[in-house]
C-alpha cells in the first residue's frame, strides 16, 4: 500500500518512499499472500484458494483500517497511513489568497467573530495551543518574505512577537527587543475554516504588519478511508463470485447427475 501511494497524487506522511516501499510490497504479495494461496492451491484448486485468499485478506484489511481511523483500547486515532497532516498557512490581507475570507478578515480585530487566544472553537480546537504552533510559521514566512523582497529584517529573530493580551510566559517575552507586542485574535471562518489575525508593531527594521494564517485541517485519514473502502468493495466482489462458483458445481453435478443413467434393479 505504502508503495502504491508513494507513485499516486496521494501524499502519505509517515510511510515508506522508493525502493523500501516496492522491497515491502513484493514480500507482502509474494512471501506471505503467495504463500498462503499456494497452501490453499494444493488442497482446493487455482480459482477457489484465490478466492478464498481475497476474502481472507480484505476482511483482515477492513477491520485493520477501521482500527487505524477509530483506534483500539489503548491506541489513538490515525494510527496508519497518513494524508496531508494539519498545518496553518500565513498570508497577506492584500494576497489574491485574502480574498476567500472576504469580510471576515476586513473587521479584524474588533469585528464579529474575532475571539482572543485561548478560546476553544468546535472540534475542541484549543487556540492556545495553536497560537505557540501558527506564531512561529508567520515569523518564518515574514522573514522568507523580507529576504525574497530584499528588506532588512530577513532573520526569524526579527519578527518573533508575544499576544498582548495574555501574560509572557518565559523571561525572554518579557523584552520587547526581542518579542515584539501584538495584537492577536482568532475566526471561525465560513463556519469551518480556523483564521489567526496578528497585528506586529513597526520596530527598527520593519514597518507595522498585519498577516493571517487559517488552519488547513489537512486530510489526514484518507489513505485509511481509502483502504478501508477498497478492501469493503473488494470483499463484497469476492464473496458474490465464491457464491456463483459454488452454485455453478452445484448446478454442474445436478446436471451430471440427472444426465448419468439409472442402473436396473437386478431380477
Amino acid at each position: 500500500m505504502a508503495a502504491l501511494f508513494d507513485v499516486s497524487i496521494l501524499a502519505c506522511d509517515g510511510c515508506f518512499k522508493g525502493y523500501p516501499a516496492w522491497i515491502g510490497l513484493f514480500l507482502l504479495v509474494v512471501c506471505l499472500i503467495g504463500s498462503i494461496w499456494m497452501l490453499l492451491w494444493s488442497n482446493y484448486g487455482a480459482r477457489l484458494a484465490y478466492l478464498i485468499t481475497m476474502i481472507a485478506l480484505s476482511a483482515w484489511m477492513i477491520v485493520f483500517s477501521a482500527l487505524w481511523a477509530i483506534g483500539a483500547p489503548g491506541t489513538t486515532t490515525a494510527t496508519g497511513p497518513r494524508g496531508r497532516e494539519v498545518q496553518w498557512i500565513p498570508f497577506l490581507p492584500d494576497s489574491e489568497f485574502a480574498e476567500s475570507f472576504g469580510g471576515t478578515i476586513d473587521n479584524f480585530p474588533d469585528g464579529e467573530g474575532w475571539q482572543p487566544t485561548g478560546t476553544v472553537f468546535p472540534g475542541k480546537v484549543d487556540t492556545a495551543g495553536e497560537f505557540e504552533t501558527v506564531r512561529t510559521i508567520v515569523a518564518h514566512a515574514l522573514a522568507d518574505l523580507s529576504l525574497v523582497q530584499g528588506n532588512e529584517a530577513d532573520e526569524f529573530e526579527n519578527w518573533r512577537f508575544r499576544d498582548g493580551s495574555r501574560e509572557p510566559t518565559t523571561p525572554d517575552e518579557e523584552d520587547p527587543d526581542l518579542y515584539a507586542v501584538a495584537e492577536v485574535a482568532f475566526n471561525q471562518a465560513a463556519s469551518t475554516k480556523l483564521i489567526m489575525g496578528v497585528t506586529i508593531p513597526a520596530t527598527d527594521l520593519h514597518p507595522a504588519v498585519t498577516v493571517f494564517a487559517y488552519r488547513d485541517k489537512g486530510l489526514v485519514f484518507l489513505p485509511t478511508l481509502i483502504i478501508f473502502l477498497v478492501s469493503l468493495a473488494a470483499f463484497i466482489l469476492h464473496v458474490w463470485l465464491i457464491a456463483r462458483l459454488e452454485r455453478e458445481e452445484k448446478e454442474r453435478e445436478a446436471a451430471m447427475g440427472s444426465s448419468a443413467p439409472v442402473p436396473e434393479p437386478a431380477v
